[in-house]
């Protein structure tokens, strides 16, 4: 296919999703916020001046309903650029490989056309020719992976240089778990790992195998996580013991805290505080780092608290505080979800003293939710959506317990605007809590409507395709 009738069937994509959201009632700026992107992105996706990623699309589809249907589009436009820029590469190749001319810059090389071997002279501008750093870097992110695929490919038999390659992609999907939803990390994260599993399958050189191990432990632990998130606490145990059993040949301290926590909080959406402070303690025996320490007796005081346990709750929340001081070091692994943030220890024990009850409880929860906002938001790039929602949750699950219905609204209010996509278990699970304890107050009537529309559209509801 020709270039220009493939940047005409873009520019009719952006129109068609123009045509949508006007359908819908949507201006350019209210799509933006609930697609996550910038209106300038929206705005130069619909005028045909960039191209916008498959993640966008998938984000239209799912914001507008339209069944996949946009994203199938962009697909099909995507194949025929790929294999016309094969036809042009070839064309291309073929051009640069004749014999020396009195106009060669080398020899058998002619000079290149202005703007590279596609002619095409401002690949990274946006609207009326400026240049747009979104657009670069979506080109540099497209680049970046191919680079990764070509180094997995060509790395078998297994080399270091493989190795390093899947370890900058676990790193970078740990990352990811706390900018993304769940499902949408879900296959990228389930994919990486059965390229590690094939690899141990072919029984790899023992050098290697460690490492292997602990690449298939992480990917498989960051599994079980999503599960968690989405839902799906029976698929998301059998993937934590997958990946113990892998932490294990690897003998991965960080790895195995960080498995010992999922399990714990499967355990405690499971109604099972006991066995949740079981296994956080059980992990206490590997937790080498400030993280660990604090990740593990946040979700021991949160355990003990649904079981009343007043004593054990302080304990566990002093050793949490003690594990966040100034000067506690970060180990350079321990990046993305594998880091136990002060602000989520923060959010842990606000609910711990919400599930103790009493004022001088519920006040010190209004302090320590407040605290974690705080702290979760001064970089809100680096924390996660369901997160920072989940501090609010406690803020205002607090201010109801202290009849500051204002207190309620203003704590609410961003999380009801929480997109589907963010919507997991423990959120909802948080917000039909509150939604009980509302009932009978007819003065938060479109409180409640707010609630009950939040609730209607759960991210364990949406595809993970």
């Amino acid at each position: 296919m020709r270039p220009e009738n493939i940047a005409r069937a873009r520019q009719e994509l952006g129109q068609n999703l123009a045509a949508v959201r006007k359908a819908m009632g949507l201006s350019q700026h209210e799509l933006a916020a609930q697609l996550g992107y910038s209106r300038s992105t929206v705005a130069n996706v619909e005028t045909g001046h960039q191209d916008g990623t498959r993640a966008f699309w998938q984000k239209c589809d799912l914001v507008l309903k339209t069944r996949h249907t946009l994203t199938a589009a962009f697909d099909a436009i995507e194949e025929l650029a790929s294999a016309a820029g094969r036809e042009e590469a070839a064309r291309a190749y073929r051009w640069m490989a004749i014999p020396p001319s009195p106009t060669s810059h080398g020899p058998g090389l002619q000079r290149l056309p202005e703007g590279g071997l596609s002619g095409h002279n401002g690949s990274f501008t946006g609207p009326h020719g400026l240049w747009d750093p979104e657009v670069l870097s979506e080109e540099v992110a497209m680049a970046t992976d191919e680079s990764g695929q070509f180094v997995r490919r060509a790395g078998r038999p297994i080399s270091t240089e493989l190795l390093e390659q899947l370890t900058g992609d676990a790193y970078h999907w740990a990352d990811q778990f706390l900018l993304q939803p769940p499902y949408a990390v879900f296959r990228p994260i389930a994919q990486m790992r059965s390229f590690v599993f094939d690899l141990l399958d072919a029984h790899p050189d023992p050098a290697f195998t460690r490492d292997l191990y602990l690449l298939a432990g992480q990917f498989t632990a960051l599994l079980a996580h999503a599960c968690a998130d989405l839902g799906q606490p029976g698929p998301a145990d059998a993937h934590a013991r997958t990946a113990w059993l892998c932490a294990e040949r690897a003998d991965h301290s960080l790895l195995k805290v960080y498995i010992r926590w999922i399990q714990a909080n499967i355990a405690y959406w499971n109604g099972d505080p006991r066995r949740a402070a079981a296994l956080a303690a059980a992990g206490r025996q590997h937790a080498s780092t400030a993280s660990s320490r604090r990740r593990l007796a946040s979700q021991e005081a949160r355990a003990y608290a649904a079981m009343g346990d007043a004593t054990a709750v302080e304990r566990a929340l002093s050793e949490a505080a003690v594990a966040t001081e100034p000067g506690a070091e970060r180990r350079s692994d321990e990046v993305g979800v594998w880091f136990f943030e002060p602000g989520k220890a923060s959010y842990y024990a606000a609910e711990a003293h919400l599930a103790l009850g009493g004022r001088e409880h519920q006040r010190r929860a209004v302090a320590d939710a407040e605290r974690a906002i705080e702290l979760l938001t001064v970089e809100p790039t680096s924390s996660s959506p369901e997160l920072i929602a989940a501090a609010r949750q406690d803020l205002a699950a607090a201010h109801l317990a202290l009849e500051d219905l204002d207190g309620v609204t203003h704590a609410l209010g961003p999380v009801l605007r929480l997109p589907a996509e963010h919507r997991t278990t423990p959120i909802t699970s948080r917000m039909r809590k509150l939604e009980a304890a509302l009932t009978g107050d007819r003065s938060l009537g479109a409180l409640h409507e707010e609630i009950a529309l939040f609730l209607a559209y759960p991210a364990h509801s949406l595809p993970t395709t």
